[in-house]
Order: C-alpha cells, then sequence, then structure tokens
C-alpha cells in the first residue's frame, strides 16, 4: 500500500493507515461520542425531570392524529381551519403515528434528533473556525 503523507510517502506491506487517515477516522469517533454524549445527557435529564409537552403541542399532535387517521390536517373532522405553526413537525409526528407510536415519543424522538443535528453542526463550525484562527483567516463571528 503507498501512503502518501504530507511529510513523506513510504511503501508499506500491511494494510496500517496513514497517519492523516489515522486523525481523520479518531476525529470523526471524537465528533461522534460527542454527539453522543450531548444526546444522551439531554435524555436522562429530560426523563429525570419528567417534562411533559405543553398544551400547544397537543394542538398539533391532533392535527397529526386527524392525518393519520385520513381526515387530512384539520383539528376536527368536517372543519377546515389551519390552526399550526409547525408543518414539517406535525406531518413527521404524523408519520410516527401511523408507524404505532405514540405522539409524546415520537415528538421526544424528533427533538432528539434535532439535538444531536444541532451538537453536530456547532461542533464542526466550531472545528473549522479554530482552523480558520491557525491559519490567521478568521474573522470576529457576530
Amino acid at each position: 500500500m503507498v501512503c502518501n503523507d504530507r511529510t513523506n510517502a513510504k511503501e508499506t506491506s500491511s494494510p496500517s493507515l496513514c497517519s492523516h487517515a489515522k486523525d481523520a477516522l479518531l476525529s470523526r469517533w471524537k465528533l461522534a461520542l460527542a454527539v453522543s454524549a450531548a444526546v444522551g445527557l439531554a435524555l436522562l435529564v429530560g426523563l429525570s425531570l419528567d417534562i411533559k409537552p405543553c398544551d400547544d403541542a397537543y394542538i398539533s399532535f391532533r392535527y397529526a392524529q386527524n392525518l393519520a387517521d385520513g381526515e387530512g390536517l384539520v383539528f376536527n373532522p368536517g372543519e377546515r381551519v389551519e390552526g399550526m405553526t409547525n408543518f414539517l413537525f406535525t406531518v413527521l409526528i404524523s408519520a410516527g403515528q401511523m408507524a404505532g407510536l405514540k405522539p409524546e415519543t415520537g415528538a421526544l424522538l424528533l427533538n432528539l434528533a434535532g439535538l444531536a443535528l444541532l451538537v453536530l453542526l456547532l461542533l464542526r463550525s466550531g472545528a473549522g473556525f479554530a482552523r480558520s484562527l491557525q491559519r490567521g483567516r478568521a474573522g470576529v463571528p457576530l
């Protein structure tokens, strides 16, 4: 295997990784561990506090249930009034209900997925900003 490292290129007979490939792999594992830790901590805190959805969430749950039942995005079947402010969330909750999830469980899973995405984006943007600082090309974030 040929390893084109930035410092030197060498010929190796074993299937080992180059040093920069090892660093990249380790960096990905650290990122996955950080995201998992943040989501796990949020889940533990949320479960220990026994947090329940607020009343506005139940409006979305009702719209989602009616959509899952084939009535459309309505609060009361037969009445065509739009009263939700979170279309994607409602549709995803409805998909979860069609799959057999309770709306509260679906909302928790969506919130955890959103948290994981947020942590991932923050870590990646922070790493990019740190690299820019090292190169002397970073501006001040506002």
